[in-house]
């Protein structure tokens, strides 16, 4: 009989409600295990969607209590790191919401706990696995369109509709880093990287 993987949550908020839940259900042998927030009305969300699923308000507590295989943390920006090292330290593998971090130096302690602990660590930059950025990318890997000089990547959106943060930490600079840089910029970052390769220097004005 193959493995099922036990997911645990921290963080029980939209991302998790909307996209994680049912993205799991789409795939083979995964069981909700367990969910921590701080949020009643989240935790009880979750309750509604995975019966069974064991919640907590703690996620120390919910890592102490049970073996999870797979950790979606999708918790406020400011607590990415702490939540993710944590994660990886109980030997899970972790799917990690953007953004990564909000200072370069997590960046670098995540990237050592994962290289140290057995769990895989992956960060949920969605562009990367759309059908015309994939080909985009075969393009310029084949040379057909030359060498590349430069990259506009535009997105825009509404915003947060009236509903959709289900807390205030979406509209707090300390716990979300900014606004619309962090929120959908940050893909729009990650996707020149991935199609042109890293930064030499950054200008602005």
């Amino acid at each position: 009989m193959a493995k099922k993987f036990k997911v645990g949550f921290i963080g029980c908020g939209s991302v998790i409600q909307v996209f994680h839940i049912p993205g799991y259900r789409k795939t083979a042998g995964i069981e909700f295990a367990a969910a921590c927030d701080p949020g009643k009305k989240q935790r009880e969300a979750v309750q509604r969607m995975c019966p069974g699923i064991r919640v907590y308000s703690d996620y120390q507590k919910m890592l102490a209590s049970e073996q999870l295989d797979l950790i979606s943390v999708a918790s406020p920006n400011r607590f990415h790191a702490e939540h993710t090292l944590a994660s990886l330290a109980h030997g899970a593998h972790v799917l990690l919401e953007k953004p990564p971090v909000l200072e370069m130096k997590d960046c670098r302690r995540i990237e050592k706990a994962a290289a140290a602990n057995k769990g895989q660590l992956i960060v949920g930059f969605t562009q990367r696995f759309t059908p015309a950025h994939i080909r985009v990318r075969k393009l310029i890997e084949d040379g057909a369109i030359g060498d590349p000089y430069m990259l506009r990547i535009r997105w825009a959106h509404r915003g947060p509709y009236p509903g959709w943060a289900q807390s205030r930490w979406f509209y707090d600079p300390q716990l979300a880093g900014g606004g619309a840089l962090w929120d959908m910029g940050i893909h729009a970052i990650d996707l020149a990287l991935w199609l042109l390769g890293p930064v030499r220097s950054v200008q602005a004005m």
